[in-house]
């Protein structure tokens, strides 16, 4: 990690304080904010193309993963599905279906001055890049078997264990009650969990009585865990949630920082093989 004062680098994510925003946003707002500025000293259509082009995006991007997806939405509902749509803490984007809605509606609104955009696009694609590939490598490669964790069973009763007793394969989230993110996804994940996937949730620094509560109320009565701090400096958490997918290997397949959604979850399963047990 690369501290600068109150800024951190991190392989997840940019922390500004207590602020903390995953660099694939960062990349978008930054690449937003030049763009629609470049556009903006044109003026004229080609400003306003250039925020329409902006909205166009942003909807056709979800519209775009959540249709990519909508075998694994289609029991949602139509309240939900909007919600889906419009929360965009969950991330999921279609760039093949964001890139065309934007050059359309640009086309339209500012007609043949349209061709002038070509410029701030290009300046925003080139700096919306460089946090992307500035951000710090992950220096975490697989499970820390003897780190110390608190177990907690259904039944209230707790133990103290090593990592090693999570098991693997296995998805780790690692999350805390008190982090909105972590409770949009908890019944997701609680689900999976019940259907057979192997998911080990890891609370951070909180009781044990609030833990057992909050699953309690979203109605999980299988074993999860609780960390003192240990496990979140050896696996270089900055924020919640954070989920990794540990191979059978007790290798580190893949990290996501941030609330994941079915499509998102269901995905990662996919493409690493991992099924119910």
């Amino acid at each position: 990690m690369i501290a600068i004062k109150d800024m951190m680098f991190t392989t997840d994510a940019l922390k500004l304080g207590s602020f903390v925003m995953d660099w694939y946003r960062v990349a978008f707002i930054l690449g937003a904010a030049v763009f629609t500025y470049l556009a903006g000293r044109r003026g004229g259509r080609q400003e306003q193309a250039a925020w329409w082009a902006l909205l166009a995006a942003l909807l056709a991007g979800r519209l775009g993963y959540l249709f990519s997806y909508r075998s694994d939405l289609s029991g949602l509902g139509t309240g939900n599905l909007l919600r889906a749509l419009l929360d965009l803490r969950t991330g999921g984007f279609a760039w093949t279906w964001a890139l065309p809605a934007a050059v359309l509606t640009a086309g339209l609104v500012a007609r043949r001055a349209a061709v002038g955009l070509l410029a701030p696009l290009l300046g925003a694609l080139a700096i919306g890049l460089v946090p992307l590939l500035l951000r710090p490598a992950s220096s975490v490669s697989e499970l820390p078997r003897e780190t110390l964790l608190m177990r907690l069973e259904g039944s209230g009763q707790t133990s103290q264990v090593t990592f090693a007793s999570v098991g693997t394969p296995t998805l780790v989230n690692v999350w805390a009650t008190w982090c909105p993110p972590c409770r949009l996804e908890m019944p997701l994940l609680t689900d999976f969990a019940r259907q057979g996937y192997p998911v080990a949730f890891i609370d951070s620094r909180e009781s044990p009585a609030t833990v057992r509560n909050f699953m309690s109320q979203i109605g999980f009565s299988g074993t999860s865990f609780i960390d003192r701090g240990e496990v979140e400096r050896a696996l270089g958490i900055v924020g919640f949630p954070t989920t990794l997918l540990v191979g059978a290997d007790g290798k580190v397949l893949e990290r996501h920082f941030g609330p994941l959604d079915r499509a998102q979850l269901t995905a990662l399963f996919a493409r690493n093989n991992v099924s119910p047990k």
